[in-house]
């Protein structure tokens, strides 16, 4: 995958130690062509929920307005991956981004399927991926409890697409298990059945290889929810 692909996924952003500030631009029609600069400001929540060998994973919070003016509130979890221990590694943390761009297709986006990759950037020191939240967390907490025999087929049936899908893009998970099985809120909160999406950014190797460098830096993370 090119530059320009994955540059199509790159988030404008000044990193601060306790908040992002996004920069996107609107039109406004009023001062003619000219785009104007529109800031969006991400608050780190103050407990990490993930860390790995390459980094860790946080929550943040975003208020917004919508078309009435009424304030909303967002979160999303956010992967910080350390470039110098990548590349301590041999790992090209681009082919891990070409994988999330790919599997975010339309196509693939409107399967629900997979946990929304929002975009990526980056500093001198550290890579950032920012992607959706599950407040719910993942199977591995319902490990144990009823589960009904209409469940387990929802289960396995949602997984088994979304290997379907990677598999036809040439992609291989290799690290598939309960923690990195996020649970959907719109499912009820006592069924066995919230298990809906595979972690996209979950160990996966092109044509299902085994990186002889050691492990993605995807496959050293925990899940965004834990």
């Amino acid at each position: 995958m090119d530059d320009e692909s994955l540059n199509r996924f790159r988030l404008e952003a000044t990193v601060l130690p306790k908040h992002t500030v996004h920069t996107t631009y609107k039109l406004n029609r009023q001062h003619g062509p000219l785009r104007e600069p529109v800031e969006t400001t991400w608050t780190q929540q103050k407990k990490n929920i993930g860390h790995g060998a390459f980094g860790q994973v946080h929550l943040e919070s975003c208020v917004k307005k919508d078309s009435l003016g009424r304030e909303i509130s967002q979160l999303r979890a956010v992967k910080k991956i350390f470039k110098n221990q990548m590349l301590a590694r041999n790992i090209d943390y681009k082919r891990e981004l070409a994988a999330l761009v790919r599997l975010s297709i339309p196509e693939y986006k409107e399967q629900q399927i997979f946990v929304d990759f929002h975009g990526w950037f980056e500093t001198p020191e550290a890579l950032f991926i920012a992607m959706e939240y599950f407040e719910l967390g993942d199977l591995s907490r319902y490990v144990g409890e009823d589960i009904t025999e209409l469940d387990a087929v929802e289960v396995a049936n949602n997984l088994l697409f979304g290997l379907k899908i990677m598999h036809s893009e040439g992609f291989t998970h290799r690290d598939l298990k309960p923690q990195v099985t996020p649970l959907p809120e719109s499912l009820p909160p006592k069924s066995g059945s919230k298990l809906g999406r595979l972690y996209r950014t979950y160990s996966f190797g092109k044509n299902g290889h085994s990186r002889p460098t050691g492990a993605s830096l995807s496959e050293t993370l925990v899940s965004p929810n834990e």
